[in-house]
Formats: C-alpha cells, sequence, structure tokens
C-alpha cells in the first residue's frame, strides 16, 4: 500500500488501459450516477466481484443440493435390494418347504431350486454388508411401523 499526506494517496494504485470508447462510457456512467470515474470503477467492480461470489454460493447450494438427493437415491435403493433380499429369502425358503414336504419334485423343480440359491449365495458376496446396513434396517423398520 502507498504512503502519503492523504488517505487517497496511502490507497492502492493501478494503471489501466482502456479500450476505446471505454472511457467515455465509463465518464458518462459516473456523471449520470453522480459519481466521480475513479468511484464509478470500483463500483462496477465490486458489483462484478459480488456477483462472482453469489455465482459461486449458487454453486455451492447446488452441489449440495445434488449431493443431498444422491444420499436420498442411494438410501432408497439400499430399502428396495434390502426388500429384495428379504423377498428372495422367502421364495427360497417357501420353496425350501414345498419340497421339504413333498419328497418326490421333478427334476426341472429342483434345477430351479438349486439355482435360486446358488444365486441367493452369489448376491450376498455381490452385496456387502456395511456399517450403513444396520442404520438403513433401523429406517425401514422405522417406516414400516408407521
Amino acid at each position: 500500500m502507498a504512503t502519503g499526506k492523504y488517505p487517497s494517496d496511502r490507497q492502492d494504485q493501478f494503471m489501466l488501459r482502456l479500450p476505446d470508447g471505454m472511457r467515455q462510457r465509463l465518464k458518462e456512467a459516473a456523471e449520470s450516477n453522480q459519481r466521480s470515474m475513479n468511484a464509478e470503477i470500483i463500483a462496477r467492480l465490486e458489483i462484478s466481484l459480488r456477483a462472482d461470489e453469489l455465482d459461486q454460493e449458487a454453486v455451492t447450494l447446488e452441489s449440495t443440493k445434488l449431493a443431498q438427493t444422491a444420499i436420498d437415491e442411494m438410501q432408497r435403493m439400499g430399502k428396495v435390494l434390502k426388500w429384495m433380499r428379504e423377498q428372495q429369502e422367502a421364495t427360497v425358503n417357501l420353496l425350501t418347504h414345498i419340497a421339504g414336504t413333498n419328497g418326490h419334485l421333478s427334476p426341472e423343480f429342483m434345477t430351479i431350486l438349486r439355482g435360486m440359491m446358488a444365486r441367493k449365495d452369489q448376491d450376498a458376496n455381490d452385496f456387502p454388508k456395511h456399517a450403513d446396513d444396520e442404520e438403513l434396517s433401523l429406517v425401514v423398520h422405522d417406516e414400516d411401523n408407521k
């Protein structure tokens, strides 16, 4: 920062080249707004810089909203996946029960049952338990009680 006798002497100074015609446009705008050319330039720079800050805040806000939407969607997908696993397990249990009570099932039915049981085991490997599963389970059960 510069030093001097007057406050304006102590402010930073910056030499600026303006394109043809811009000085006249700034002079007219300054007169219209009853400001000096310096005050007009500073006011316009402040507006531009504040607009950039607001744009960044808007981007941050939008990013936060998108992240929350993604989290909500993942939680919903987790609930659906849990429900699908429960339905698959119930189906396998039912078919196992049917197989146990009848004893004389066709080879085709046994092939289907073995395939379902193998798929259930494969799904358990494809979707390992996560720390969030218990929290998700609590959310699902809480919603079931509503």
